[in-house]
């Protein structure tokens, strides 16, 4: 959304945007063609820390995770790689007794101190290839548990964001425009 406001000139940085997380204003980095780039101020994560260290057996497997809210609730849930159906886990995870609001899942192969791998499952909707709120639960669940240190570079399938937490998380990531059109409602 925020970077057809800026091509179309409907809108000015920074952008402010009405997400299901609350108003996110969103700061220009760059622009090359159709291609932005924005960073974003997050904001806080909450959890209780009981919330930080969940163990539990799904599928036959026993699974660390922490739970917490970027605004939305997020499970992070910490694996050695993806060779699992987690799309499948991810699904049963949304649905638990202790989300009783249900919960996004993200899935987080830690690789140094500074980068994880991250899968997404979404409440609702299923799999994604980035989420905003998603990489922040992953990044601030990793860094609670002592798994990674800011900054944070968290690679998707749809590419990488690099995310910063200093009292506030911020995320910096690409956003590109890849189709335009118009709609008629009365015709």
């Amino acid at each position: 959304a925020a970077a057809f406001l800026l091509d179309t000139g409907l809108g000015k940085d920074p952008v402010r945007i009405l997400t299901g997380a609350g108003i996110k204003e969103l700061h220009l980095v760059g622009v090359s063609g159709l291609s932005y780039r924005f960073r974003m101020n997050m904001g806080r994560p909450r959890w209780r820390q009981e919330q930080l260290k969940l163990s539990f057996e799904l599928c036959g497997s026993r699974w660390e995770a922490a739970a917490l809210d970027v605004g939305n609730p997020q499970c992070a849930v910490f694996v050695e790689d993806f060779n699992f159906d987690w799309r499948n886990l991810g699904s049963m995870i949304e649905r638990q007794p202790m989300f009783p609001k249900r919960t996004n899942v993200s899935f987080v192969k830690p690789l140094d101190a500074h980068t994880l791998d991250v899968r997404f499952w979404e409440r609702g909707v299923g799999e994604t290839m980035s989420s905003g709120t998603g990489a922040t639960g992953a990044v601030a669940a990793a860094m609670l548990r002592g798994l990674v240190i800011s900054p944070v570079r968290v690679l998707t399938p749809a590419g990488p964001l690099e995310l910063s937490w200093d009292q506030d998380i911020f995320l910096t990531g690409p956003a590109e425009i890849v189709a335009g059109g118009e709609f008629y409602l009365d015709r």
